[in-house]
């Protein structure tokens, strides 16, 4: 015996074993007692064949005794090697058992009595081998007890059919059983193709029968197949799918799909209409009794009224007026009379462009599939570009693929607004009908586009803040130049996961993480298996470059290099998340990220099919301010101030060349007998001061000439 050498040749091999036999029992005379007890059971089991065969009563010999008497004689052979604890009896089936009275304890390394358990076997159905390993691994593979070249043998007894071709070639080794179990997982435990085979068979399960008798059976295979679907998650990390067309169990060809892009086509929805725009404000003083002010007028007056003191321009577009009170006399706007006077002023809305811009949102994004489909048959191979919709069918021949679920993740940038001048596409901030709010796009609006042509529209008052003063406003008001989108956000715009372009008069959005897709195929007169190429990586990648805290983000070359063919492979970087397409010359990814800091340090994994590998990718980024996408600016002012009252002093020269008007419009006015005694009032005092003042204007200037001569 083995050990017995090595107990010879070194002491601490019999330290070693006197403390195995202290701990367990002496193994020896326990694997003898079992094997006598085998013997014994052969001895009963002729001797009732012999019997049996004296009173004629034919009886079947078991299946399996070919088997068992092989597995016998190599179990008997490794049990004068193997140093095994003991184990109770009691994990041995008694049902399968004789004699149980003369063993006591017995060792599992007797593979004569384990092959007596009631063992699963498989033989390749892909459906029964979680089951099968799940039990085996139970039964055998978790018993420490057990050598590997003993379990390596009664994993093989398990196995039939395709399942033992093909750990066939394989020598029963202690090294060759980790193996094995390695081939049966790699090829049996595929959990894309269980999916297909168990979504197969429930698309194929049948119609419920009439009177229902069946509904019942139906019921339980359903709710079984779609707990089993639900089981398996698809980790594929493809983006395309490859298929083994079998025909009578033959190769008959080879079918591969490659998803060459996920779209997301806008489904327009128009809010309103708008147009380049500046806001003006104009100003009227008007003294009390002249022009429109009056008593109250202030108080009666409406955003929307059109006064005439105002010019046309500001009465003909879109505005708000108003009027505030102001002060009277002769010292305060020139006012004859020393009452309240009135303000007029009015801020509106003027056209600066022809251009009518479209301000639409998209409340349904429509997903497609753009997929390449190729089937290579008996050295013939042929291919086309498909286009591929949820809910339906897409045939080409003989093969009908339908795009059966979706998974998108959120992507809170597909909710923004667009506007178009009808050949070139921006994005912007979120505006909608209705909601007139300043320093943003939406502002202005205009219901249809006669009345965005004709600059019938309408803006809120809170868009320009106003001073009065004595005879003029002060307004300041916000932008409304719409053309400074186009040249800020234009489309493309392209952040780390999604692309929006434009295509035509359409808003395309495609996605580069994050998207599953399950697909349904269905060919006449084959058997399909998918495959998946599993395959290794390595990257090469450039400094990063970019802002930080930002929409466009940063973004980095990132050159990936396959072991063979072309694969797709996930890039993680903390918590972001990317793909990059791989093939064996080398493909340049550009990638785009997001960061909160300038200099950048981070630890990156690239994982493709075959395996994992590590970066780390470094930089420093800028920071730049998307900021508002309109400022408020002040606003340029047109004051006019017409008053033909007594003006000011400063108007005296202006004011001779109009007496006649004025004197006509004074006898009109003092035809009221008040008027006339308040106006005889006024010039008796008026004129005695002003006598006054020329006489201490004489009186001064005769005192400086006298001062002189002396």
């Amino acid at each position: 015996m083995e050990w017995s050498a090595a107990r010879v040749a070194d002491k601490k091999e019999e330290e070693i074993y006197n403390e195995y036999i202290n701990t367990y029992g002496d193994y020896s005379s326990t694997v003898q007692q079992a094997v006598d007890a085998l013997d014994n059971n052969d001895e009963l089991f002729n001797a009732i064949d012999v019997e049996l065969g004296q009173r004629h009563l034919p009886i079947e010999a078991p299946k399996d005794d070919l088997k068992t008497d092989n597995i016998r004689r190599d179990a008997d052979a490794n049990a004068q090697k193997s140093a095994i604890p003991p184990i109770n009896v009691a994990e041995i089936s008694q049902a399968n058992m004789l004699n149980m009275q003369t063993v006591e304890i017995m060792n599992f390394g007797d593979a004569s009595i384990l092959s007596r358990l009631d063992l699963p076997t498989f033989d390749g159905n892909l459906l029964e081998f979680p089951e099968f390993f799940a039990r085996f691994t139970a039964l055998i593979g978790s018993k420490k007890q057990l050598d590997d070249t003993t379990k390596f043998s009664l994993l093989k007894s398990c196995l039939k059919g395709r399942a033992l071709q093909s750990i066939q070639g394989l020598a029963l080794t202690t090294n060759n059983y980790a193996i094995a179990l390695d081939i049966l997982k790699s090829r049996y435990d595929d959990k894309v193709t269980i999916r297909h085979i168990l979504f197969s068979q429930l698309a194929n399960l049948p119609q419920c029968d009439p009177e229902g008798k069946h509904l019942q059976s139906l019921y339980n295979k359903m709710y079984s197949l779609t707990r089993q679907f639900c089981i398996y998650e698809d980790d594929s990390k493809e983006v395309a799918l490859g298929a083994i067309l079998l025909n009578n169990n033959s190769y008959a060809g080879m079918i591969a799909i490659r998803v060459k892009g996920l779209y997301f086509t806008c489904k327009k929805k128009t809010e309103f209409f708008t147009r380049d725009h500046h806001f003006y404000s104009e100003s009227v003083h008007r003294c009390r009794f002249s022009g429109s002010c009056n008593t109250g007028t202030c108080d009666k007056t409406k955003p929307t009224d059109k006064l005439k003191e105002l010019s046309n321009t500001a009465n003909n577009h879109p505005g708000y007026t108003f009027c505030a009170a102001s002060c009277g006399c002769l010292t305060c706007g020139g006012c004859f009379f020393c009452l309240t006077s009135c303000l007029f002023y009015r801020y509106y809305a003027y056209p600066e462009t022809p251009t009518v811009y479209t301000v639409f949102n998209c409340p349904l994004w429509e997903f497609t599939v753009d997929a390449h489909i190729t089937l290579q048959q008996n050295d013939h191979s042929e291919g086309t570009d498909l286009v591929l919709h949820p809910a339906r069918t897409a045939r080409w021949n003989n093969i009908r693929i339908s795009l059966i679920a979706s998974m998108v993740p959120q992507m809170p940038i597909l909710s923004s607004t667009f506007v178009t001048d009808g050949k070139t596409i921006a994005i912007t901030k979120p505006a909608t009908s209705g909601q007139l709010i300043p320093n943003t796009i939406g502002q202005l609006q205009c219901a249809t586009y006669g009345d965005a042509k004709h600059f019938r529209c309408s803006f809120p008052s809170n868009v320009c803040v106003c001073s009065p003063a004595t005879n003029q406003a002060v307004c300041t008001c916000s932008h409304g130049n719409i053309s400074e989108v186009f040249k800020k956000a234009q489309l493309p715009q392209v952040n780390k996961n999604i692309m929006i372009y434009q295509k035509g008069s359409e808003v395309i959005a495609k996605t580069k993480v994050g998207t599953a897709i399950q697909l349904h195929i269905v060919t006449e007169d084959l058997k399909m298996v998918s495959t998946r190429l599993n395959a290794t990586c390595s990257v090469i990648t450039s400094e990063l470059s970019g802002c930080y805290d930002c929409l466009a983000g940063a973004q980095i070359s990132i050159a990936c290099k396959s072991e063979r063919a072309e694969i797709t492979a996930e890039i993680h970087c903390g918590d972001q998340l990317q793909i990059a397409i791989c093939t064996p010359t080398g493909h340049i990814n550009t990638v785009f990220l997001n960061f909160n800091t300038s200099r950048i340090k981070e630890n990156c994994t690239l994982s493709c099919p075959g395996g994992t590998t590590s970066f780390e990718i470094v930089g420093e980024l800028s920071y730049f301010n998307d900021g508002a996408l309109l400022q408020q600016q002040g606003v340029t002012k047109s004051i006019s101030d017409n008053s033909l009252t007594l003006a000011s002093f400063s108007r005296v020269f202006e004011l001779f060349g109009k007496i006649p008007e004025l004197f006509g419009k004074t006898l009109k006015r003092i035809a009221s007998p008040i008027l006339m005694i308040k106006t005889l009032i006024i010039l008796m005092i008026f004129i005695p001061i002003l006598i006054l003042f020329m006489r201490l204007f004489e009186a001064c200037q005769r005192t400086r000439t006298h001062e002189k001569l002396i």
